[in-house]
Order: C-alpha cells, then sequence, then structure tokens
C-alpha cells in the first residue's frame, strides 16, 4: 500500500468514526470531509516534519 492509499484509508476511518459531529446546519457534507482531511494531512505533516527534525 502506498503512503497516498494509506492517508486515505485513514481519513475514510476518521470519518466515519466522527460522523456524528457532522451537523448539516453548519455547512454541507462535501465541505466537513474536505475540512476533515485537510486537519488530518496538516496534522500527519507536522508529525512528519518533527520526526524528521528529530532524527538530525
Amino acid at each position: 500500500m502506498s503512503d497516498a492509499e494509506g492517508l486515505a484509508q485513514d481519513v475514510v476511518v476518521r470519518c466515519w468514526q466522527t460522523f456524528h459531529s457532522f451537523n448539516p446546519q453548519r455547512g454541507n457534507f462535501r465541505a466537513w470531509i474536505a475540512t476533515l482531511t485537510n486537519n488530518y494531512l496538516n496534522t500527519c505533516h507536522r508529525s512528519a516534519k518533527r520526526q524528521t527534525i528529530a532524527d538530525q
């Protein structure tokens, strides 16, 4: 499995686990998924950056 596939799978699982937090009165479903995906990828990027600095 590639990194992109792993990240996509992680996002799907996170969407499934946090679906109860979706509120259609606050926005549409597509925006909710996009926000969740963006936040998850930013978190992964920060973690990878910290790991790279720690390895130096």
